[in-house]
């Protein structure tokens, strides 16, 4: 393996290095393997602790892993180990030591903002490829599911973590001062679920999975008074207990501290990202800033199966970081491929393609050769519950509709996944009574031999399906844009824009942005994003649209009375069927009038097509 042969050993899965006792401990070297078998080390064991073991390399290098990350073999081999010194508990408070018996405290910064100082920004700007494509190994076991108790309130979103195969998710009961959070975490090797204690007075979510699964990074959900989407906490989960740390704001100081997403890294390390697009990575507990990264507007992630390679995409923008090392290995920018919309990320199974989603979109990047193999639309589906390649022939969209990528045929739709988690082959989805990693797709699928497979090369030629009777195509289908800039009373300026897709099997999607911004500073107040979905027809002169469902997909403020609650109730209210006169100006333009004579809104086309290099 390139990381084995290069000497960085990346520490077989969470190494920890330091100083320990090496009198009258087994002297014999090995070769140790870790459970995926991508990592090994040649090394002696010279302790365990508890549930792991201490290793040391010919070059006096010491590594700490827990035992269950290891190898079957390695696991077997020590449980024949019946002589092997176990280091004992460590001593009472009140039982007496010398200053150098004692373990000293990890140092933890609480400058978050002298931290994003000092650490090196990784530079994007040119373009570069140099991403190594490894061979994942198959995962040895199949997962179990892990039962669930009847939730204890609101069922919060989830966090899972692909290398050690466990998932988080809490339930939050009670608001305010009143408010508990109830912890859970399930491991799909074994199919146990760890239920903790419910821990008072606090309203959070998982995040990220760091370590072995015995630190859980939890993030504030603004509804016990005391923490927001700005807090993060790290849950130590010991003997069946949550010892919780302090609350910090990684950009404490930042005009926009809200966090858009966080996720286990290696050895340790946390990456989260601003909803300014500003990446970070931190070691924890240290809580020490290593690297960063200036997206400029707010980005998509997603890191592969080991957790060694980070993919992230904006609207303008592809960057690939080597989590390891801490540096760029890949930059290109997206403008060749035409606007792109709210991008999804997600690597396959095999690590060797990345597929960008652009709402109804499927793009697939080749990570070996850097080349876009293919670009093609899918109707009537949008990405607000996720879009991820859960196969190597397969990507899942909006968490139930399951699409062959090369051909662009829906060949499976599913219900009741929500918005799943990628986990290498495996989709991690949570219910109401269990966690589970799912094998997509579920069912066997039949590929229609008549229809060839639809390439950059041919899609263009492909010509498009009859649409049903009930649901004539017309010269809306299609994407349209729609941008309308108004000034209020009070001095401050509103921001709307929509981007409609009509598509010829007579569902529509809305994705539509109104941001607020302040009279004399021009700064951002708030802005809300919001998804409606439902059914279109055309008939004569008359567009008339019915929603099925409509829900918040983003939620940015800084004024205290405008919140997010308010416009979740809005948005969730469903809207009565609305008929529009329609003018059609051109091909690329038309108007949609009301009934009520209030003017008219203009939709632009938006061309979707993509330039081959």
């Amino acid at each position: 393996m390139f990381r084995i042969a290069i000497g960085l050993i990346p520490s077989l899965l969470f190494c920890l290095v330091f100083a320990i006792a090496q009198d009258k401990l087994p002297s014999v070297e090995r070769v140790w393997k870790d459970s995926t078998g991508r990592f090994q080390v040649s090394a002696k064991l010279i302790e365990r602790v508890g549930e792991k073991v201490v290793l040391q390399t010919s070059a006096g290098r010491k590594i700490e892993i827990a035992s269950v990350r290891l190898s079957e073999a390695d696991q077997t081999y020590l449980k024949s180990l019946e002589s092997v010194p176990q280091t004992p508990a460590p001593r009472s408070p009140s039982s007496r030591s010398s200053d150098t018996d004692r373990p000293k405290p990890i140092a933890v910064s609480n400058d978050p903002e002298a931290e994003l100082g000092a650490a090196p920004r990784l530079d994007f700007s040119n373009t570069v490829w140099n991403v190594k494509v490894s061979e994942p190994q198959p995962p040895e076991f199949e997962p179990s599911a892990v039962a669930l108790p009847k939730p204890q309130g609101r069922r919060q979103p989830h966090a899972a973590n692909s290398l050690l195969m466990k998932a988080s998710v809490s339930d939050i009961s009670g608001s305010g001062p009143s408010a508990q959070t109830h912890l859970m975490i399930g491991d799909f090797r074994t199919g146990q679920l760890t239920e903790l204690p419910a821990v008072s007075g606090t309203a959070m979510h998982p995040i990220a999975i760091l370590g072995n699964g015995g630190t859980i990074v939890m993030i504030g959900t603004d509804k016990d008074g005391t923490t927001t989407n700005e807090d993060l906490q790290s849950w130590d989960i010991r003997d069946g207990k949550v010892q919780r740390g302090d609350t910090w704001k990684p950009y404490a100081g930042q005009s926009n501290r809200g966090i858009r997403f966080a996720t286990a890294g290696p050895d340790n390390r946390l990456i989260t990202c601003s909803k300014a697009g500003h990446i970070v990575a931190w070691q924890i507990p240290q809580r020490r800033a290593l690297w960063q990264i200036e997206m400029g507007s707010p980005p998509y992630w997603h890191a592969n199966n080991d957790l060694s390679q980070l993919a992230i995409a904006s609207a303008k923008k592809l960057v690939m970081v080597d989590l390891l090392e801490g540096k760029i290995t890949g930059s290109q920018p997206l403008s060749d491929l035409g606007r792109i919309y709210y991008p999804k990320l997600s690597f396959n199974p095999s690590e060797d393609k990345l597929y960008l989603s652009s709402i109804g979109r499927v793009l697939i990047l080749d990570l070996r050769s850097n080349e876009w193999v293919q670009d093609t639309e899918i109707g009537g589906v949008g990405t607000s519950n996720g879009a991820i390649f859960c196969d190597d022939d397969y990507v899942l969209i909006d968490g139930s509709t399951l699409v062959d990528w090369k051909s662009g045929t829906k060949v499976d739709r599913y219900s009741g996944l929500g918005a799943p988690i990628p986990m290498g082959r495996f989709s991690c989805v949570v219910s109401g009574s269990e966690l589970r990693a799912l094998d997509l797709p579920l069912n066997p699928v039949v590929a229609n031999k008549d229809d060839p497979p639809a390439t950059m090369a041919n899609k263009s030629a492909k010509q498009p399906q009859a649409a049903e009777p009930d649901k004539p195509a017309s010269q809306v289908v299609g994407n349209w844009r729609f941008e309308v800039k108004e000034a209020y009373a009070s001095g401050n300026t509103g921001i709307n824009r929509s981007t409609y897709r009509f598509d010829a099997d007579g569902t529509y999607e809305t994705y539509s942005t109104l941001t607020m911004l302040a009279g004399k500073s021009n700064e951002q107040l708030y802005s809300v994003t919001s998804l409606e979905q439902g059914t279109w027809t055309h008939k004569a002169k008359q567009l008339c649209m019915t929603e099925a469902k409509s829900e918040l997909v983003k939620f940015e403020s800084s004024v205290a009375t405008v919140t997010r609650e308010a416009f979740e109730t809005a948005i969730s209210e469903k809207s009565p069927p609305i008929c529009y006169t329609l003018v059609i100006q051109s091909d690329d333009s038309i108007e949609l009038h009301d009934s009520q004579g209030r003017g008219a809104m203009p939709l632009q086309r938006i061309s979707m097509e993509i330039k081959i290099r």
